[in-house]
């Protein structure tokens, strides 16, 4: 049974059907023919490709490896040339704390020989001997404590360039994976079935009574659209 609510009008097929001439359905047939063995052909060429998309899955997979190999090898040469900078910096210090050391050496031993030469002439009577010697121990002495105030401590402090994390921790991946579709055949196909449909819709009283079929023409209510979007 048919609904006929929604309906502004109803006609009788016999009111659509032509009162002279029969329906010429070579063309409609033609037609759907075509459109069969497209879809064949659009059928066989989408299994084609479930077997492509494998390969270029496969193929994608490898590109994707190869760019985190060479994201890796940045970050090695980045590596390196931190360390290289931290061995630098490392020979440096060492080059200056060694020289310190071989300074407080000489100092305490020019402040050794001072302090046995005042030992040795503490007790004698030479005024211009002790002059000259307490000048020249003055002299040492302020060298000494100049030295120990600038006397530091070093070391070697390594801070993480916290831009590269930043950015790092920012990235949703790798790179973009994008689709890649043809839909040139779809499209066509698509266009062929709203044409045939149209033509349907115009010989519809024809194709029926040619079935023998007795029913109602639903007019305004599309059951078979004369329109259609792919």
């Amino acid at each position: 049974m048919f609904d006929f609510r929604n309906c502004s009008r109803v006609k009788e097929i016999s009111d659509e059907v032509p009162t002279s001439g029969a329906a010429n359905l070579q063309p409609l047939s033609v037609k759907l023919q075509n459109i069969l063995d497209q879809l064949k052909s659009l059928q066989t060429e989408r299994e084609d490709s479930i077997q492509l998309i494998k390969g270029s899955y496969d193929e994608q997979l490898q590109k994707l490896t190869e760019t985190r190999r060479n994201i890796n090898a940045a970050l090695d040469k980045i590596e390196t040339n931190t360390k290289n900078e931290m061995v630098a910096t490392m020979t440096k210090l060492e080059y200056s704390l060694k020289s310190n050391v071989e300074k407080c050496t000489r100092l305490q031993n020019e402040l050794n020989r001072h302090r046995e030469a005042i030992q040795e002439i503490c007790n004698k009577d030479t005024p211009k001997l002790s002059f000259i010697t307490s000048k020249k121990s003055s002299v040492i002495i302020q060298k000494s404590e100049s030295f120990l105030k600038e006397n530091f401590k070093s070391s070697i402090k390594f801070q993480p360039n916290s831009e590269i994390i930043d950015y790092l921790s920012q990235l949703s991946g790798l790179g973009k994976i994008e689709e890649s579709n043809q839909t040139l055949l779809l499209q066509e196909i698509g266009e062929q079935v709203c044409e045939l449909n149209t033509q349907l819709s115009r010989q519809e009283g024809e194709v029926v009574s040619h079935f023998g079929a007795t029913a109602y023409t639903i007019l305004d209510t599309c059951h078979i659209k004369t329109s259609c979007s792919f």
